[in-house]
């Protein structure tokens, strides 16, 4: 079962994750221009490090994963980022 999953079939325990599309680093320094934040404050909200947004926004890393979906959802529903900033 895990050779067909890892080629990408599904399985009755296995199921390919398929994450979101990347961002690219203009989309995340808009995103964060946005909703007026430094970069420092931003990374805190996330819980990511600065070098790490600094990162995104100059187009040497992209987010992956858990950031990824958060970022998306940001993009539709700002207040997400109030929310996990008074998490």
């Amino acid at each position: 079962e895990m050779n067909a999953a890892l080629a990408g079939k599904k399985t009755k325990y296995w199921h390919r994750v398929i994450y979101p599309k990347a961002l690219g680093n203009r989309e995340v320094k808009a995103l964060r221009q946005s909703v007026h934040l430094t970069q420092l404050a931003f990374a805190r909200v996330l819980g990511m490090s600065l070098s790490t947004v600094r990162s995104w926004e100059q187009g040497t890393k992209q987010p992956d994963g858990l950031a990824r979906k958060v970022l998306r959802s940001a993009m539709v529903k700002p207040a997400l980022l109030e929310d996990l900033a008074r998490a």
